[in-house]
């Protein structure tokens, strides 16, 4: 019996040296331990779809853009992948407002250029062109965004390709049933 009573008087000193030492409620996390503020590391917290779509894209196929011989070819098959891979995805942008209009067209009530950030890829780089379009359910009111306001838009992907425009390319993303999540 007394080597069952040394075994019940062992298990929890193991049990409390096991876990360790508990903080109290006096002690506070010290600053190396708190998370990182979201607007000091925006990028890596808001990854910027179009070049997330770029990095899935075959890297054979993106290679190839730097060519001018296969430049054209690169990015019809380059949109064909983003027909599968993107259109119709549902995705977040962080962005500023390049531009801010009206479009009262029946689709749409309004629309909004984001910034025109480059897209880049190891071996290169290229402008972007993207709108983010909203119905009339959540179009922003005029005062509501500004040309140079910081937002975050939620919306679908309704092109993303790459174009030549007088033989250079271009990165054309839109979305649209857009809705302003945060200003």
């Amino acid at each position: 019996m007394k080597k069952h009573a040394a075994v019940i008087f062992l298990i929890p000193f193991l049990a409390l040296f096991v876990a360790g030492p508990l903080v109290t409620s006096a002690e506070a996390p010290r600053p190396a331990d708190e998370p990182n503020a979201p607007s000091e590391h925006k990028e890596r917290e808001y990854p910027d779809p179009v070049e997330r779509f770029m990095k899935s894209a075959p890297p054979g196929e993106v290679r190839k853009l730097n060519d001018p011989a296969t430049m054209a070819k690169a990015a019809a098959a380059l949109t064909k992948y983003f027909g599968k891979a993107a259109i119709n995805k549902w995705v977040v942008v962080h962005t500023k407002a390049e531009e801010v209009q009206p479009t009262p067209d029946g689709r749409n009530a309004a629309r909004i250029r984001a910034e025109s950030v480059p897209v880049t890829w190891n071996d290169g780089s290229m402008p972007r062109l993207s709108w983010l379009y909203f119905p009339e359910a959540n179009a922003p009111r005029a005062d509501d965004v500004r040309v140079g306001s910081d937002i975050a838009v939620y919306g679908q992907v309704r092109r993303c390709e790459i174009v030549v425009v007088d033989g250079a390319l271009r990165f054309d993303f839109d979305l649209w049933k857009a809705k302003v999540e945060s200003r």
